[in-house]
Parts: C-alpha cells; structure tokens; sequence
C-alpha cells in the first residue's frame, strides 16, 4: 500500500511530545505549549483545549485506555501526572505520587486502572519506574538506578508483560549508551536485552521511542546527536539489530518512530544542528530499515507516532511533531496530487534570531488576576519564571536577558517561553545562535 502524509488543523507548535487516538477521529495530544488538545473528527477543524497545566509544566506523554480514562505524564516534578475520568477534565495526581521517578517521559496503561510510568530524561538524575494498579490510590515505586541512568519510553502489552527503554554509561548525555529492559512479572524483576548483544554501540546513543507492530517485530528510535539508528527486533524483543539510518540529507538525532508494516515505516526528530539550528527532518524506508531515503513530507521534528492496525483505507495513523500529522492510504491518482501540492507548499518563515535580549510583548486584558511567563530550553528544562499578580492592563512588553533563575548564563539555542493570563495563552520559539550578531541591527 501507499500513503500520503498531511498536516492537520492542530497548532502549530514547536513540539507535540505525544498523541493518542482511542480510533481514526477521537484523540488527544500533548504540546509545547503546556496544552492537552483533543479532537473527534481528526484535528480536521480547531481543536478544543480541554485542560492547560500549570504555565511551568513541561507535558511529555500520554496513554488512554477508553474514551473516557487517560493519563498525563510531565517531567516538571511539582506536576507530575494527571488523570481524566471524563476524557475532558483532568486532576493533578502529584501528591499520591511516591517521589522516584522525579520526572514522567512514558507511560503506559494496558488496562483501565493499571499504568506504569518511567523516567527521567535527565540523566544526572535517579531513574525509576512506578507503578499502579487501582487508578491511582496507591503506587509502587521501582528504582532503575542498577540498570540505567536514564529512561525515557515505556509499552506494556499487560499488567505483566513490559519495556522500558533508555541509557546507561554516566551523568551526561555524552557517556551513554542503550538499554532495553524488559519485564515479566509487573516489574519486580527486569532484564537488559542489549547486555549480550554484541553490539557496538558508540557513547552518547540512547533509546528514546518503543514501537511493536506484533508482538515478533518491534523497533526502538536512537538519539544520537552525532548519528542516526533504529533497534529492530524479530523475535518478540529476545534480540535486536542496530541499523543505522542513512539518507541524502544526513538526518540525526532521531526520536519518533513508526512503522505501519513490516517493510514501511519512518523516523524523525530534531534532525542536524541540535541544540542550535534543528532541522526537524524525517527518513523513510521501505524495506524494513536496510535502507532509507528523505521522507519530510511526512512531517518535522516528529516524536511519537501512532497507527491503526489492519487499516487498508481511510486514516491509518498520525505522527506528532510541530503540529499534528494525519496519514492516509492512498491510490496513485492521489498520490499524484498529493505531490502537486507538496510541490506548492511555501518555506516555513525562519526561526526569529535574538542575542542581547529577548523582549515578549502581551496585551493583557482588564480586570486579570495573574500573569505567568515561563521559558524553557530545548531539553525542556525551566530555566525562567515572571509573574505578576492584579497585572496592568494594556499592552505590555518584558524583557529576559537570558539569564536563569539563579542568574547564571542560559546558553545558546531554542527557547520556547509561555505567556499565560488567566486561561489565555500565548506561546512562541525564538534562537540565540552562536553566529555573531550584525552590526546594523539595533540592540
């Protein structure tokens, strides 16, 4: 089959961390923004904001078990985990949380009430898995630190049955080097399945996305700013091949995978230049990963990807990056005008350059109780906070001087930052690059 990838009416933002589709329309996705979105027809017209977290609440990922019951996982410690009931209202479920792990970058709920949770991204930080089995009431908390010191996606196929992947090797990104743990009995126990592997993996590559097709094939994206990789097993994850992914644009620093079948699938990410110029682009193959080719049309800065089994027409999945991707089986005469289009498409405006300072300009309305500006760096670490409580109304301008909170230098790269009055929100990405700023630009 042939498919045809195209952007939906979702926002556009500089990253939707997660999505999950109860069916072809009904959904829910994560983003940059500190938004939960849902749709049911697809994100074909505007979303509807169903809950905004806290201005500093950085939200990663997602699991549904019903259209009804979903959780939430953020890697911002004072908000760690929400949870719907109705699929539209959520409940911060951070105070019955045990304190490991520190910060939720998967989760997985295999059946209603049961739901594993991994983390940190953070590597200098103890990583954990904790676990439920009654909605919430209770947790059990599970300490990785002899396996990995970093985790970041979790899939369990039943309350017993699951993986978490992630890296081992150091406190910095640099060190490390893949984990698969795997477990067979609710996570009591837990097995590396690359130990024995005898694979060579470089320093600084660790697992980042888990994806089963079946339960014999399965594929897990590697970060790697320097390279690009997938795992792929055929055995129901016993062992896995690195197979590394090579296309004419020199893609890296991969994070989402997807495969919709044995032979086609893609992968995506931040693309060249991370953390200062990311590209955003996407390979494809269609021989099960022996080879790649440039596949942007698929989307940018992709980190999750979700398909619907079995599908041979209509809606066979969707990816999250920069805004929310719809993929659709296709025939040939579709393809074609699918191409005419793509062909069409205008370049997307440049990220706007900033170096002294970056000036965020707001109109704030009468009579709001509270203004809230947070900024986030690419590894979606707060790094500044501004509040103002009765703020003035009218138009307003503030100033960071990129500066941390403990007055420290932030460094160069991606900033998202956040405005958020009352229940009104705001959100945009600037750059502080490394290149020299011209000498006719006003400061």
């Amino acid at each position: 089959m042939k498919y045809i990838w195209r952007a939906t009416h979702a926002p556009k933002r500089k990253r939707h961390d997660d999505i999950w589709f109860i069916n072809q329309q009904v959904g829910w996705a994560v983003n940059s923004a500190g938004e939960i979105i849902h749709t049911e027809d697809g994100f074909q017209t505007e979303p509807t904001v169903q809950q905004r977290a806290n201005a500093g609440t950085w939200l990663r990922c997602m699991s549904f078990t019903s259209p009804t019951d979903g959780w939430v996982g953020t890697i911002t410690n004072e908000q760690r985990l929400f949870k719907t009931e109705d699929g539209k209202t959520w409940t911060d479920m951070t105070s019955k949380l045990p304190a490991l792990p520190e910060a939720i970058c998967g989760i997985s709920s295999p059946s209603k009430g049961v739901v594993f949770a991994s983390g940190t991204q953070f590597p200098e930080k103890t990583a954990a898995v904790m676990h439920t089995a009654d909605g919430g009431k209770t947790w059990k908390s599970i300490s990785m630190a002899d396996h990995a010191n970093l985790l970041i996606d979790t899939y369990f196929s039943d309350a017993k049955t699951g993986w978490v992947v992630g890296g081992t090797g150091g406190t910095a990104y640099d060190r490390l080097k893949p984990v698969i743990m795997h477990t067979t009995d609710g996570g009591n126990t837990w097995e590396d399945k690359l130990l024995n592997s005898g694979i060579d993996f470089p320093r600084g590559e660790w697992g980042w996305k888990i994806q089963f097709l079946n339960p014999k094939i399965g594929f897990v994206s590697l970060e790697n700013m320097d390279a690009a990789a997938i795992l792929k097993t055929t055995d129901g994850g016993e062992t896995w091949k690195r197979l590394e992914v090579k296309d004419q644009q020199g893609n890296i620093d991969l994070e989402g995978v997807g495969f919709i079948d044995e032979n086609t699938g893609w992968a995506g990410g931040w693309g060249q230049g991370f953390p200062r110029h990311p590209k955003g682009t996407t390979s494809g193959t269609t021989d099960g990963g022996a080879t790649w080719s440039d596949a942007n049309q698929v989307g940018h800065f992709l980190n999750r990807f979700r398909f619907f089994p079995g599908v041979t027409a209509g809606i066979a999945g969707y990816a999250s990056g920069d805004t929310i991707y719809q993929c659709t089986v296709a025939t040939d005469a579709q393809l074609a005008v699918a191409q005419l289009s793509l062909d069409a498409q205008v370049p997307e405006a440049a990220i706007p350059l900033v170096w002294d300072k970056l000036d965020i300009a707001t109109t704030v309305p009468d009579n709001a109780k509270k203004l809230t500006i947070t900024i986030f760096d690419t590894r979606q670490k707060l790094v500044k906070t501004i509040v103002e409580t009765s703020p003035r109304a009218g138009a307003r301008s503030f100033s960071w001087d990129f500066k941390t909170s403990d007055g420290k230098d932030a460094g160069l790269g991606q900033y998202v930052y956040r405005v958020i009055t009352d229940d009104r929100l705001e959100s945009d990405l600037v750059e502080r690059p490394a290149l020299a700023k011209p000498e006719n630009m006003a400061t």
